[in-house]
């Protein structure tokens, strides 16, 4: 909920718009109206994931992606993850994480 003041309200009247006082760009997609697909970031994710399998002993590789991410991940592209897991030679646990941006993911 917005709480617009008379005052603030006749700024804005007399500058023309009230849209600065009642949008903001998008955290996500900077504005652009656009994000990445799921099956882009699974992209991004492959390509990171494989260099890092080489270089981590560990025979579990933990992906923290933002919350939509993760359960798209599980539930709509769970092929994503087998292939990655089978490339990787390495168990892949996918986990949500709601302080990462879209698009945003780590692996550890």
């Amino acid at each position: 909920m917005v709480r617009v003041s008379e005052a603030h309200v006749a700024i804005h009247l007399t500058s023309g718009s009230l849209e600065p006082a009642l949008h903001q760009t998008c955290r996500c997609c900077h504005g652009s109206g656009v994000v990445k697909s799921v099956a882009a970031i699974g992209d991004d994710i492959q390509a990171e994931a494989r260099e890092r399998a080489s270089q981590n002993g560990a025979e579990i590789l933990t992906l923290r992606v933002h919350l939509d991410v993760s359960r798209a991940l599980k539930e709509d592209e769970p092929d994503l993850v087998g292939e990655l897991a089978e490339a990787a030679s390495k168990k892949i646990v996918v986990e949500a994480d709601a302080t990462l941006a879209w698009g945003k993911f780590e692996i550890v």
